[in-house]
């Protein structure tokens, strides 16, 4: 209706352009076919990531893959370690944490100041390099716990979520619910899982499924593929040993009406279990 208000922002980096500010209006320009758009030209800031991490971190509208992975770039620039190395080390410091009941205390120290942040963590007996990473995320606002349960877990995501949450739209939630079709779990080929998951993430999308309906999805593709468990009955058990403590004597004492009726009943039983063992 009123056309582009305001521009872009961009910075050069070498023969192309990195979109600082205007995601959304760069998003709508392509829906509606626009080739071109009006921009400003920045200049490129030494800590550039830092200061689009503070910028973008805590939108609502980030999605959480591309703010785990710009977290995650920004920890190993602030810590010196690697990317695969830096959720494990979190993860098992919160366990441990959590299992000697001081998580809490790293919650406390989100809103804290830089000095109460570092004696805070300094207290709780941390590692060297743990130490790093929860000062790092504190710095950020961010809560430690959250980001292992919420965001960390969105590096591991297979290609087509990934894809599905950056050009679709996709929920982070609603990934994490269909990782579970999986060639693991579906105990099938990973081609033949990956079909089901796309499949599955087309009608998440396009009926715009809550997290709990996507979840009962999953379940029922599941269920196609793994049979539930079948455990041995105590009352089959009880009921084959009863009937082998039938001696003859046992039954020669019985009378002919009691015999005709276990025999009809054993009979009616028989056809029952052939009907099943033959599913």
């Amino acid at each position: 209706k009123d056309g582009q208000i305001a521009p872009i922002i961009v910075i050069a980096q070498s023969d192309r352009y990195l979109l600082w500010d205007g995601q959304r209006r760069w998003s709508a320009a392509k829906l509606l076919g626009w080739t071109t758009l009006r921009a400003v030209k920045a200049l490129m800031p030494e800590d550039l990531h830092r200061k689009a991490l503070l910028t973008f971190i805590h939108h609502e509208d980030l999605n959480y893959l591309d703010k785990a992975e710009a977290i995650i770039k920004e920890l190993t620039t602030s810590t010196g370690m690697g990317e695969e190395e830096i959720p494990t080390i979190l993860s098992t410091v919160l366990r441990r944490l959590e299992r000697s009941g001081e998580a809490n205390q790293l919650t406390a120290l989100v809103t804290a100041t830089t000095e109460a942040q570092v004696q805070g963590v300094k207290s709780l007996g941390v590692s060297e390099n743990e130490e790093k990473i929860l000062l790092a995320l504190l710095d950020l606002a961010l809560n430690p716990a959250s980001v292992r349960a919420n965001l960390m877990p969105m590096l591991s995501l297979p290609k087509d979520l990934k894809a599905a949450i950056r050009e679709r739209g996709l929920k982070g939630a609603h990934a994490l619910a269909l990782t579970v079709i999986s060639a693991k779990t579906l105990k099938t080929s990973e081609r033949q899982a990956t079909k089901e998951r796309i499949k599955a993430t087309d009608k998440v999308i396009e009926q715009d499924l809550t997290v709990p309906k996507t979840r009962e999805l999953v379940a029922k593709i599941k269920a196609k593929y793994v049979k539930p468990e079948v455990s041995e009955s105590k009352e089959v058990t009880a009921v084959v040993k009863g009937i082998e403590k039938l001696s003859s004597s046992v039954m020669v004492s019985t009378s002919p009406e009691q015999l005709a009726k276990l025999r009809q009943v054993l009979q009616q039983k028989l056809l029952e279990i052939d009907e099943m063992l033959n599913e």
